[in-house]
């Protein structure tokens, strides 16, 4: 399901749906909740939601997103990739 949203109703509701998934930060190896913090509850995200990190669909996303970045953090939009995969296999998609 793809959930796009400039409604801030809206986007809280599509957080509540994948709230309550565990997944592990990269940056720190710590497993925790995406409500807890993971997908920021304020302000402006783009949340994406990968297939493995080595999927070269994931990939390709993540090189359009490349071009876009600057540009999403000057505007204050917080990127966040969600993935199937170890940690270490995020870092080094990272």
């Amino acid at each position: 399901t793809l959930i796009t949203s400039t409604s801030a109703t809206t986007a809280v509701e599509a957080l509540e749906v994948v709230g309550d998934v565990e997944v592990i930060r990269v940056s720190d190896g710590v497993a925790t909740c995406v409500k807890d913090g993971v997908i920021p509850n304020r302000g402006r995200a783009l949340a994406c939601f990968l297939t493995q990190f080595g999927d070269f669909d994931s990939w390709e996303l993540a090189q359009t997103l490349v071009d876009d970045m600057e540009r999403l953090k000057g505007e204050g939009v917080t990127v966040v990739a969600i993935g199937i995969g170890s940690v270490e296999a995020a870092r080094s998609f990272a």
